[in-house]
């Protein structure tokens, strides 16, 4: 072998090597073996599926009064005609928040409300702002997301004055009941739901840090469990139900996220990203080791009816990646937590055909003092809001986190 041909040789190995490795982190994510391309592959499908529910609601929202959008599964349960509740502001929230989509939401907020910041019922006599239901308050809170108006800000402060009117748990650091004068929520009146629906909202027209830390902070010391689980509720007495619902664990990490991101005293700061690291070491110990998805009810053991669930699992996602990608947490094992539960949700649980459709979302649940009782099997339906908005949500995290990689 010549001289000329040994560098032309060597020179055509390196480029292969280079090409190799180039191929190597573009198609593989080589944690515990998670596949890069699979995941960004789910990604896509998800993106076609959101923005075909978002479309065909930005039309049907558009052209007809007394329209309902299609993922108001409630409407099946409780013949629920009302467009201004929360879970409808979470698919808002999320289309807002990712950029996915601003059109759907801008149309309902300026059809919802009057130029005075009052709900407008004359397309939908039903729409209306319940008094004294924690949910409500989180209806508002997209308005900060959307382009200035006067009637958002006068929106705004009327949600604020009903707040602050809001019933609160003394022994439970001032949190809020969850509903007033609800029988479904006499005896465990604060439940983790709830710190979602008003606390970032709260905190961003208060900026009380304080407060809010102080909120948070007797929820991580007096609601978790021995094995770092969270109760998903508890009585005016701060006993808890002692029963870890799945979505309620994701609305809780879903709150850490969002107050996180505001908050701006270092100590505070510090302990609730400890707080948020502890309670996602407990949940990372019941994750599903073959789905990489978490049951329902999380713990204690429930034989019946207790699946594999969509939204509380891509909440999980969303908030462990969302975690990684701000910095709370460090650890590859949170970014490889969140892609096995979000790659999991997508093969196990989506099926990729007539336009998607997602499955296993588990409609509503008060607080219970009977595992059981949180897994009836009726209840867990397809294309729900609060799993749609999850998808939203877990979609963008994911597709940001990969190209980062």
């Amino acid at each position: 072998m010549n001289k000329k041909t040994y560098i032309f040789i060597s020179i055509l190995l390196l480029f292969c090597f280079v090409i190799l490795i180039w191929f190597c982190n573009t198609f593989t994510y080589r944690i515990n073996g998670i596949s890069k391309i699979h995941s960004l592959n789910n990604v896509n499908i998800a993106k076609k599926y959101i923005k075909k529910i978002s479309d065909e609601n930005y039309y049907s929202i558009s052209y007809f009064d007394n329209a309902v959008f299609s993922w108001n599964t409630e409407i099946l349960q409780y013949y629920n005609m009302n467009n201004f509740r929360y879970y409808n502001a979470f698919v808002f929230w999320a289309l807002l928040k990712t950029g996915y989509d601003q059109k759907l939401p801008q149309a309902f907020y300026d059809d919802i409300f009057t130029a005075d910041g009052v709900v407008n019922t004359e397309r939908n006599s039903d729409n209306n702002s319940v008094s004294g239901e924690l949910d409500t308050i989180f209806v508002y809170y997209p308005l900060y997301d959307l382009p200035p108006k006067k009637k958002y800000s006068l929106a705004i402060e009327k949600a604020y004055k009903d707040l602050s009117s809001q019933d609160i748990l003394k022994n439970l650091a001032g949190n809020y009941v969850h509903k007033q004068n609800n029988d479904n929520w006499d005896m465990y009146e604060f439940c983790l739901d709830g710190l979602f629906m008003a606390l970032p909202f709260y905190f961003k027209h208060d900026k009380n840090e304080p407060d809010i830390f102080y909120r948070m902070n007797w929820v991580s010391e007096k609601l978790r469990l021995k094995n770092g689980l969270y109760s998903h509720g508890a009585q005016s007495d701060g006993t808890p139900n002692k029963v870890v619902w799945l979505r309620g664990t994701g609305w809780y990490a879903m709150t850490q996220i969002e107050l996180l991101s505001m908050m701006k005293n270092k100590t505070y700061k510090n302990i609730m990203q400890k707080q948020l690291i502890q309670f996602f070491d407990g949940m990372l110990k019941y994750q599903d080791l073959k789905t990489g998805m978490w049951r329902n009810v999380v713990y204690p053991k429930v034989n019946k009816c207790n699946y594999f669930e969509s939204s509380g699992t891509l909440m999980m996602a969303y908030s462990l990646l969302k975690a990684y990608d701000k910095g709370y947490v460090k650890d590859e094992k949170y970014l490889n937590s969140g892609l096995r539960a979000y790659n999991g949700v997508m093969d196990n649980n989506f099926i990729n055909r007539d336009g998607g459709k997602l499955t296993n979302i588990y409609l509503s649940s008060n607080v219970k003092e009977n595992a059981q009782e949180y897994c009836k099997c009726d209840l867990y339906v397809a294309d729900e809001a609060k799993g749609f908005a999850s998808l939203i949500l877990a979609t963008e995290i994911v597709n940001k986190v990969l190209k980062n990689k």
